[in-house]
C-alpha cells in the first residue's frame, strides 16, 4: 500500500459517466440515421445489456453512485422518449443525472424541420464543438438542452461536460448566467483538440473560472508518443495498473479529488458505426470490475462521490500550487498499447 501523506482527508473519487445518442453518420451518408440514445446507452447483446444496467449494477455491489452526464438535444432527432428511457432508468436506480452537449444535435435537428431534401442537409452542418460556436450561440444550444432536461428530470442540472471537453471561457459565463456552477469539460490530453484551448487552466486542481467551479478530468504523465504526452483517467484507455497508479500517486500527493471518465458505451465493441452487432469488451469490463473492488477495499483513502454531492458541500477551489501530474512510466503503458491493438482488431 502507498503511504499517504497524514491528516489528508480521502481522496474523492467522481466516476462520469457520458450517456449519449450518435449522429451515426448521417451527415455523411444519405441511407444512415443517428443511433438510438437506447441503442447506445442500454447496449443490448445477444449476452446481456452491457450498458447502464452493468455500470449501474457494478457501482451498486459496493454501494457506490455516479454522476451520468446525460445528452440532451438530442431529444430533437429522436423524441424525448428514447432519450427519457435513459434519465427514467438513472433516477429510478438512484443515481446522479446531469447534463452533457452534443450540437451536432441540434444542427441535424434543424435540417430535419427545413423539409430541404436529403442531398441539402450537409449546408445545415456545423461544429459538434462548442467551443467553436459563438457565446450567443453556446448560449442558445446549452439553453435548450437545459429544458429538455427539466422536463425529463424534473430538476435544473448543477454540472455539466461538454461533448468531445470542447469547451472555452466563453462556455463557463454561459453556465454562469444559466445558473449551472459546476464544469467538468476541462480534459488536458483534449488541449489540441478545443478543450479550453490557450486559456491557462491547471491539470488535476478544482479550480474557480469566473463563477464557475472547474472539476477538470484527471490526466496522468505517458512517457510513450501518444496524444500530448497526457493519459486520461479514461476506463476504456488505461490498464487497471495504470488506473491504480493513478489513485495511489493522487492520494500520496494529496490531491483531493480525481475525476474519473467512462461512456454509457464503453464496455461493448461494435461491428460498425452504425451499431448493428454488439459484443461485450471483457478487458475493459474486467478493468472496470477490478477497479471498484481496488477503491472499495480502502475507505480511509478513497471515497467514491457524485457531482452533486460535491455542489451541495460547496467544496472550495485548490489553493495555488504546482501542478500534481502522475506519471505512469514507459513499461506499463506499452504493454496497455499492445493489448488495447490486439482488442481492436479482434471481435473477441
Amino acid at each position: 500500500m502507498v503511504p499517504r501523506k497524514i491528516g489528508f482527508a480521502p481522496l474523492r473519487v467522481i466516476f462520469s459517466v457520458d450517456t449519449e445518442a450518435s449522429i451515426g453518420g448521417a451527415w455523411t451518408y444519405p441511407d444512415c440515421q443517428p443511433v438510438s440514445m437506447t441503442r447506445r446507452a442500454f447496449c443490448e447483446t445477444d449476452q446481456g445489456p452491457f450498458g447502464l444496467p452493468f455500470i449501474v449494477d457494478e457501482l451498486e455491489r459496493y454501494g457506490m453512485r455516479a454522476t451520468f452526464l446525460c445528452e440532451m438535444l438530442a431529444c430533437g432527432v429522436l423524441g424525448e422518449g428514447d432519450v427519457g428511457r435513459a434519465t427514467e432508468y438513472l433516477l429510478t436506480r438512484g443515481q446522479d443525472v446531469q447534463l452533457h452537449v452534443h450540437p451536432t444535435f441540434r444542427f441535424y435537428a434543424d435540417y430535419l424541420q427545413s423539409g430541404v431534401p436529403v442531398e441539402a442537409r450537409r449546408k445545415f452542418m456545423a461544429s459538434d464543438h462548442l467551443a467553436e460556436l459563438g457565446e450567443a450561440v453556446q448560449e442558445d444550444v446549452i439553453g435548450q438542452s437545459i429544458e429538455c432536461f427539466r422536463r425529463l428530470c424534473g430538476y435544473a442540472p448543477t454540472a455539466f461536460r461538454a461533448g468531445s471537453y470542447a469547451a472555452n471561457s466563453r462556455t463557463l459565463r454561459a453556465l454562469e448566467r444559466m445558473g449551472i456552477l459546476l464544469d467538468s469539460s476541462y480534459n488536458p490530453a483534449y488541449a489540441a483538440l478545443g478543450s479550453f484551448v490557450n486559456e491557462g487552466l491547471i491539470p488535476n486542481r478544482v479550480q474557480r473560472i469566473g463563477g464557475v467551479i472547474e472539476y477538470p478530468v484527471t490526466v496522468a504523465r505517458s512517457r510513450l508518443p501518444e496524444g500530448n504526452g497526457l493519459k486520461a483517467f479514461e476506463v476504456s484507455s488505461l490498464s487497471f495498473w495504470e488506473m491504480r497508479r493513478i489513485l495511489d500517486e493522487a492520494d500520496r500527493m494529496g490531491l483531493p479529488t480525481v475525476v474519473a471518465v467512462l461512456h454509457s458505451f464503453s464496455f461493448i465493441k461494435a461491428s460498425d458505426f452504425k451499431y448493428t452487432r454488439l459484443r461485450p469488451d471483457r478487458i475493459v469490463i474486467s478493468r472496470f470490475k477490478r477497479l471498484l473492488a481496488y477503491l472499495s477495499e480502502s475507505p480511509e483513502r478513497f471515497r467514491v462521490t457524485t457531482f452533486s454531492e460535491e455542489a451541495k458541500q460547496r467544496f472550495a477551489p485548490e489553493p495555488d500550487g504546482p501542478s500534481a501530474v502522475p506519471d505512469l512510466g514507459i513499461l506499463r503503458p506499452a504493454c496497455r498499447q499492445i493489448v488495447q491493438a490486439a482488442n481492436r482488431v479482434s471481435w473477441l
